[in-house]
């Protein structure tokens, strides 16, 4: 089998204007109709400093107590853990817009419990998963929640 030699042809991408513009004059120009691009008003007065903060301080639970989690995950039963966790993370994020209406050093505290509430979740899935799985599917099944993980991470 064999292959066509390249193309000697050359293509050039350079964008092309066909159409010509005569200049005007910029008092000519009627701006009325234009949106209007004044300073709008956010319900929260946080900088971008304070929410990107918040977004990461769920880490600051998250991390440090994965010990914890699986700790409690293997002492409690993985039933007890993925429950009080689903439910707590459940009411936590019900409960984060009020949070932070009423303050942002609450939602911050609501981050951080919740980022300590999800460090039972993957111990506590991997219980369930070699417990009621076939035998046969655990491996697969075991990888899904750190394949999910780490796509949700890069999507970040």
């Amino acid at each position: 089998m064999s292959m066509a030699p390249p193309s000697k042809k050359e293509v050039n991408f350079t964008p092309r204007c066909f159409e010509e513009v005569e200049p005007t004059n910029s008092s000519e120009i009627d701006i009325s109709d234009w949106p209007s691009f004044t300073t709008e008003s956010y319900e929260f007065e946080w900088t971008p400093s304070q929410q990107m903060n918040l977004i990461g301080f769920y880490y600051f639970g998250y991390v440090p107590c994965h010990l914890l989690g699986g700790s409690l995950a293997f002492k409690y039963g993985f039933k007890r853990v993925l429950m009080i966790s689903a439910l707590g993370a459940a009411l936590l994020s019900a409960s984060f817009p009020f949070m932070a209406r009423a303050s942002y050093w609450l939602a911050v505290a609501n981050r951080v419990v919740l980022g300590v509430l999800q460090t039972g979740w993957f111990p506590a899935m991997q219980g369930a998963w070699g417990h009621w799985a076939p035998e046969n599917e655990k491996s697969t099944l075991i990888m899904i929640p750190f394949a999910g993980a780490g796509i949700g991470s890069g999507k970040l």
